[in-house]
């Protein structure tokens, strides 16, 4: 039991090396700052603009668009009043009966 206690007492030194309110909250806002600079540092991490894949993702991004206004640029252009009449090609094959009116 003696021994117990002496380890008792040894363990009580340590840990009043840290005195005072002021150094306490010094040590407990440090900590406070490492936990949160170790949450906050994946999202950093993310950001690295120099990594190949986020390069290949921008640049697929920019191929998307550029194909995406070529595309509205051509339906654009279309002429969509002047579309080609449709022609049925087996009209005088079907004689003088008209397919329209059979249904």
């Amino acid at each position: 039991m003696r021994k117990e206690s002496i380890a008792l007492r040894a363990w009580g030194q340590h840990a009043s090396l840290i005195k005072g309110k002021h150094m306490k909250r010094t040590i407990a806002s440090l900590f406070a700052l490492l936990l949160l600079f170790v949450g906050v540092a994946p999202v950093f991490a993310q950001a690295i603009s120099d990594d190949p894949a986020v390069l290949d993702r921008e640049q697929k991004k920019k191929d998307r668009e550029a194909l995406d206004k070529q595309y509205n640029t051509t339906i654009k252009n279309t002429d969509q009043a002047s579309a080609p009449v449709r022609v049925d090609p087996w009209a005088k094959m079907r004689g003088s009966d008209d397919a329209k009116n059979k249904h």
